[in-house]
């Protein structure tokens, strides 16, 4: 499956997000997980930076440095006043210095700003799945074949 596709394929980089994190800890414990997918979740880091960019599953609070974050806010930050839907999200105010790119904020389509990607288009709940293809400068997106209900209330716009 995908997990496989990522692990074997070396062009492909990929973050924890807060789903890993929750096999990590043992808060789930899915019928898919096979030998060795917690230990490979537990490898991936939490942040990947290059040139002056960001990669991360949650979110940066605008006000602190990166090393000032923990660990559970990279991965699950939606706002730096809380988790709700509501926002002000972080991307809101954030103007660098990383062009920072990240997911775990459902959007309707990709979030573009010019320090903020949002790449979470709700492909679970039948969105589409998006990537960005980072030398190209371009969003790549296919279409889910099955989702999980969700309520509209939780897929943000990003106006």
């Amino acid at each position: 499956g995908v997990i496989d596709l990522v692990r074997e394929d070396p062009r492909l980089v990929s973050v924890r997000g807060n789903n890993e994190q929750k096999v990590v800890r043992g808060d789930k414990n899915p019928d898919w997980l096979r030998d060795g997918d917690r230990e490979y979740f537990e490898s991936l880091p939490v942040a990947i930076s290059f040139d002056n960019v960001l990669v991360v599953h949650g979110g940066v609070d605008p006000q602190r440095s990166l090393a000032d974050h923990t660990v559970e806010e990279l991965l699950t930050m939606r706002s730096p006043h809380g988790d709700g839907y509501d926002g002000p999200f972080w991307y809101d105010d954030y103007d660098g210095p990383y062009r920072v790119f990240f997911g775990h904020t459902v959007h309707d389509h990709p979030v573009e700003r010019e320090h903020a990607v949002g790449l979470d288009t709700g492909c679970v709940y039948g969105g589409t799945l998006t990537a960005y293809d980072y030398r190209n400068d371009e969003f790549r997106t296919v279409e889910a074949k099955t989702h999980q209900e969700r309520a509209n209330s939780k897929i943000v716009d990003p106006a």
